[in-house]
């Protein structure tokens, strides 16, 4: 039997062919460059959904990511809540533990257009920490430039920070 998050992928499938937003399970493959075959097999329950036949399924049918792993919230995201979400980006090692991210001062001028480029975040230098909190969460680093920040950081001194989800920027901080 397929996991809960196939399941709700087969779910979102079918109302998508029920709607006449994809004529058949052949062509929904095909819009994401998949396999018909490997379509069907996950279909039929023989085999899981990928993530990155997920990822092409959010970005292409504006499937909803928080109703796939979380059975919560509508299946398709509105055009309003597809252009404001955006896929965070992670580098990992061979274990897959997470790795934190330094954008040194050349990067930082295209990091906000770049970060959703997962060619651009892998060329970025990668380290980890030894301390538990950075084993937990995305992280990155950057190069502190100039003597704005002084007396509290100096230019050449490195901020690490947390990666915290959008709707917590207002009331967290």
């Amino acid at each position: 039997m397929s996991n809960i998050v196939t399941q709700r992928f087969i779910k979102c499938h079918h109302k998508l062919r029920e709607d006449n937003r994809v004529r058949s399970s052949r062509q929904f493959a095909l819009s994401l460059d998949y396999l018909p075959q490997s379509l069907s097999e996950i279909l039929k329950g023989r085999r899981d959904v990928t993530i990155e036949l997920l990822r092409k399924a959010v970005e292409k049918y504006k499937v909803n990511p928080v109703y796939i792993y979380t059975g919560e919230g509508p299946m398709f995201m509105t055009e309003e809540d597809h252009k404001s979400f955006r896929v965070l980006t992670i580098v990992t090692n061979a274990q897959e533990d997470e790795r934190i991210v330094h954008v040194p001062v050349p990067a930082q001028a295209g990091y906000a257009a770049e970060m959703g480029d997962p060619t651009f975040i892998q060329d970025l230098p990668t380290y980890t920490l030894p301390d538990y909190k950075y084993k937990v969460g995305t992280h990155r680093s950057f190069d502190v430039s100039g003597d704005s920040m002084e007396p509290t950081l100096f230019e050449g001194d490195k901020v690490v920070c947390s990666f915290l989800e959008p709707t917590l920027w207002e009331t967290s901080i």
